[in-house]
This record gives structure tokens, C-alpha cells and sequence, in this order.
């Protein structure tokens, strides 16, 4: 979290030729290896890949504060509900009393078969608000 993109212990070696180029030598990890290899490459290309991990004025490194906070006061339910109300999301509480009529199937636009509720995708914003119901303070 709190790495930069190289650290100076992987810095081997830094030229500087009479032409005015220079070269600098670093170690790598190639994924799927377990050893750190050195590569060679001319200091703008590292430079360049060095400057891709800046993050841009106004960003910060750190992303766990405020709502996404493991200690936020705020119920993630409920951010769930702001962020379908701010898509244009609309959601319809259906109530299954006895004595009233049970709730029509839905009908597909094409051709007017049933369709069928067969579950959601994992972590959805409505798979969280039917598991966690919302409880609202009416008073």
C-alpha cells in the first residue's frame, strides 16, 4: 500500500554515456519465477515507467478511508440504496399477504413466455438489498 514502484534497493547500477544517453540497471521479477533477474534499459524508458506509478494532483495513495473504512458508520446497504437511486434504479417492495392475489409472472417483450427468476450475480447490489433488508426509522 505504501511501496513505490521501485525501490532504491533494486537500483544496480546507473551510466551515464559520453554522448549524453545513460542506462540504468534494475531487477525484475518476472511473473511465474521466483528469483529477480536484472534488465537493462535507457534511463527516459525507465524514467517513463518509473513516472506511470505518479498518481496525478489531488489523488491520494491510500484508499481505505472514509466510507470504504472497515470501521465506517455507514451501513453498506444503504449506500447500495444511493447509488440505484442515483442510476435511476427503481425497486418495488412486493408484500405476499394471505388472502391477496399472488403476483403475476413476469412476461418476456418478445414472445410473452414466463420468465423466471433463476438468481443473481454474485455481490449485486440487489442480491444485497433482498439478503439485507434496509430498516427504515418511520417515527
Amino acid at each position: 500500500m505504501f511501496r513505490v514502484a521501485v525501490g532504491n534497493h533494486r537500483i544496480k547500477s546507473v551510466e551515464c554515456h559520453e554522448d549524453g544517453s545513460g542506462s540504468v540497471t534494475f531487477t525484475v521479477k518476472p511473473s511465474g519465477q521466483k528469483h529477480y533477474r536484472p534488465m537493462t534499459v535507457p534511463a527516459e524508458e525507465f524514467i517513463r515507467r518509473f513516472l506511470q506509478h505518479v498518481l496525478p494532483k489531488g489523488f491520494q495513495k491510500v484508499r481505505h478511508f472514509g466510507f470504504m473504512h472497515t470501521r465506517s458508520k455507514i451501513s453498506r446497504v444503504w449506500l447500495a440504496m444511493l447509488v440505484t437511486v442515483t442510476l435511476n434504479m427503481v425497486y418495488v417492495l412486493v408484500v405476499n399477504a394471505p388472502g391477496l392475489p399472488a403476483k403475476q409472472p413476469m412476461r418476456c417483450p418478445d414472445c410473452g413466455g414466463d420468465l423466471e427468476c433463476l438468481g443473481f450475480a454474485r455481490n449485486t447490489v440487489a442480491q444485497r438489498l433482498v439478503e439485507e433488508p434496509m430498516i427504515t426509522d418511520t417515527s
